[in-house]
């Protein structure tokens, strides 16, 4: 945005410039006129004698307006300079903005080339994950038939427990029947 904006500076200065430079010519031609109607003031004065005083009066005027135009003349061409000077800077500041971008793009360069290795060591990780995943997989595989092994171990101890179940009620049935007959047992005796 800096470029842009000394570019566009410059631009405006180099047409400060330009105008200046048009109103020196502006101002030299009207010194030249000014020379040419003295010219002829002059040749009027060596003609006519008895206009002497009169033609010498006009002649200072023109003089005048020359001294005038001149002073007019090195004031633009002293503005004209202090343009030109502003230009050289501008330009010089657009020189220095030039080389920060040009170190701006090394740099980048510089990252770019980075980057392309980190993507190269990204692609190998992604290689050894891959590995690594083939093997979980096949892990999992084998996990999963070792667990189809377990469910049918638990189904076969579910078959067991139930049995147990029933064998104990049994037996509590058994126990609470001996229960009762030893205190019938104890009751008689008593």
């Amino acid at each position: 945005m800096a470029l842009y904006q000394s570019i566009q500076r410059a631009q405006e200065n180099t047409e400060k410039v330009t105008g200046l430079h048009m109103g020196v010519w502006g101002d030299f031609g009207m010194l030249s006129g000014d020379v040419s109607h003295l010219d002829g003031d002059i040749t009027n004065l060596r003609g006519d004698a008895t206009g002497v005083s009169g033609m010498t009066m006009l002649v200072y005027g023109d003089i005048s307006a020359i001294h005038g135009n001149i002073s007019n003349l090195r004031g633009d061409v002293s503005h004209l300079r202090g343009e030109i000077s502003s230009i050289e800077g501008d330009v010089s500041g657009i020189r220095g903005e030039a080389t920060n971008i040009f170190g701006d793009v090394s740099n980048i360069r510089g990252d770019v080339s980075n980057l392309v290795g980190d993507v190269s060591n990204i692609r190998g990780d992604v290689s050894n994950i891959r590995g690594d995943v083939s093997e979980i997989i096949g892990t999992v595989t084998k996990l999963s038939g070792l667990v189809d092994g377990l469910v049918g171990d638990v189904t076969n101890l579910s078959g067991d427990v139930t049995s147990i179940k029933g064998d104990a009620t049994e037996i509590e049935g058994d126990a609470t029947s001996l229960s009762g007959n030893m205190e019938d047992v104890l009751t008689k005796r008593a």
